[in-house]
């Protein structure tokens, strides 16, 4: 017990240096703004316009949910220890993690906390304009049941991605780099994650390759249970799936660190 307190107090002190670092950097800030929003707010005016002309799964107003709450949810999940690890190892910077009387993982998540806390308030104000200018498009109703298992699943989805950005991120051992890992993860989680198509409006074949992927519990099904487009056995189904997916990922972490470390030789500047 005296452990996890301690952990926590470590994660909450790096957490807070972490945020006052990068809070420094205001072009950054903008720049996470427009990435944040524009990709989501473009894909969005596709489908509407789609939609105008034949019939879709979705009307527009969920449509304008759901790209809207995937600006959120992105932020929410969104994890970028892939980088952070990538950079430790790539530099030799990750021998003096080794020497700490703690694990890595807690100034990795502390790393990402502190980013993901600054993104979030820096999109704060462009989600309550969107929200503003689109409310009389926006469908949402979350009865207290919905909105815990909503909560969730955000949790959920942010531990799976951020094993899994762990996972890639160590591969960087016997890689040597990992900016082209993370631009194929970004590819293949904008495509299989519902970032960029919302899984009801996908094809079949997509459907059925979104579905049991660990990319759809970081964004797609979130949402799903958000907007209600989901079924009570899909939902528990969702739920044992991602639990499988975070538990073998959460071992998968392990077993690469430990074969990573035999590996690994610190090298850089």
């Amino acid at each position: 017990m005296k452990k996890i307190i301690r952990n926590l107090h470590l994660v909450w002190l790096f957490t807070a240096t972490n945020w006052q670092t990068h809070s420094q950097n205001r072009i950054g800030a903008i720049s996470w703004i427009i990435n944040g929003a524009i990709t989501p707010m473009l894909m969005m005016s596709i489908w509407l316009v789609v939609g105008n002309r034949q019939q879709l799964s979705m009307n527009s107003s969920q449509i304008v949910t759901y790209y809207l709450l995937t600006i959120i949810v992105s932020r929410i999940t969104g994890s970028w220890s892939l980088y952070k690890i990538g950079a430790l190892v790539r530099s030799g910077d990750f021998s003096n993690t080794l020497i700490k009387p703690f694990s890595y993982l807690i100034e990795i998540l502390s790393h990402t906390l502190g980013v993901k806390l600054l993104r979030l308030i820096s999109l704060a104000p462009v989600i309550a304009i969107l929200a503003f200018v689109l409310k009389d498009s926006l469908v949402l109703t979350v009865s207290l049941t919905t909105g815990l298992l909503l909560a969730l699943s955000l949790i959920m989805g942010f531990l799976i991605k951020f094993f899994w950005s762990n996972l890639l991120g160590l591969l960087t051992f016997w890689l040597g780099e990992y900016h082209s890992v993370d631009n194929l993860d970004s590819l293949l989680g904008q495509t299989l994650s519902g970032e960029l198509i919302p899984l009801a409006l996908a094809p079949l074949l997509l459907q059925s390759l979104i579905s049991y992927t660990p990319y759809r519990f970081i964004i797609s099904f979130p949402i799903e249970l958000a907007l209600g487009q989901i079924t009570t056995p899909r939902i528990i189904e969702g739920f044992l799936i991602g639990g499988l997916y975070l538990s073998l990922l959460f071992l998968l972490n392990k077993i690469i660190y430990r074969a990573g470390l035999r590996k690994y030789g610190a090298y850089g500047h």
